[in-house]
């Protein structure tokens, strides 16, 4: 999943071992200035544990370009959750392209030293905002604005999602 995700073996390893897990991630073109934003949500199975025990503390990420932001891991799903026994509830991350390029981006979540607790990843309402640029042509000022929205949710289980993006798992 890490050579996927244009990333190093062993990146995913925070705290453990990236013992199996589930990403999205497609090449996006992006001019300097424009942002991606998603609202997202964390759900495990697993709990936070105490001194002396470890925690299997999976995790949620994004990726961009091979820098690793962390979303949210098991500490940090306090709240009740309906499908799972905890989940962090919904959050918004955006974000903002430095400079005009072809990026790689990704989304996941992964199962630290085990499989036998699954943690998923909700993603909703993302956009891809573009910046309104003009056009030159006499007092008129045109400019573009690309929106993409899906909604999905990402299993710590291998998961076969069919999209126009690519999918990979590591186990």
């Amino acid at each position: 999943m890490e050579n996927f995700l244009g990333l190093n073996v062993g990146e995913l390893d925070i705290n453990g071992m990236a013992f199996q897990g589930s990403a999205i991630s497609t090449n996006l073109k992006a001019v300097a200035g424009e942002k991606l934003t998603f609202k997202w949500n964390f759900l495990t199975n697993e709990t936070a544990n105490l001194p002396p025990f470890s925690p299997l503390n999976d995790f949620a990420f994004f990726t961009v370009n091979g820098d690793i932001f962390k979303l949210a891991d098991v500490n940090d799903a306090s709240n009740i959750s309906n499908f799972f026994n905890s989940e962090t509830g919904d959050r918004t991350f955006s974000y903002t392209f430095s400079k005009s390029s072809v990026y790689k981006v990704g989304i996941g979540v992964v199962d630290i030293d085990d499989f036998t607790n699954t943690s998923a990843l909700q993603i909703r309402e993302a956009s891809f905002i573009g910046v309104i640029q003009s056009v030159p042509e006499p007092s008129v000022a045109l400019g573009s604005c690309l929106v993409i929205g899906f909604t999905t949710v990402f299993q710590g289980k291998r998961s076969k999602i069919k999209a126009n993006m690519g999918v990979g798992s590591k186990s």
